[in-house]
């Protein structure tokens, strides 16, 4: 991690931010542990807890598609049940 890496702050499991942050600064505690500021806080965030992010749109279509592709059999019944719905 770096000053300027989009980063996403988990915890349990669950996204914090509706969108990635940019790291501002970073500072070490006395026990050696790394601490950031990211734009948005007031407090700083455990970098442990932090995950960098992938900015690049290009791969956010690419997760996308393949959320899809992973759901298609769902999304082929959806597709059925409002095609006979409307009866086209």
């Amino acid at each position: 991690m770096q000053i300027g890496t989009q980063v996403q702050w988990t915890i349990n499991g669950a996204d914090q931010f509706a969108t990635p942050r940019t790291i501002e600064s970073l500072a070490t505690a006395p026990d050696g542990s790394l601490w950031a500021m990211v734009n948005g806080t007031t407090t700083g965030l455990p970098v442990s807890q932090l995950t960098a992010v992938d900015t690049d749109p290009l791969n956010d279509v690419l997760r996308y598609a393949r959320e899809i592709l992973a759901n298609k059999a769902e999304l082929v019944d959806m597709c059925n049940r409002v095609k006979e719905a409307c009866k086209c």
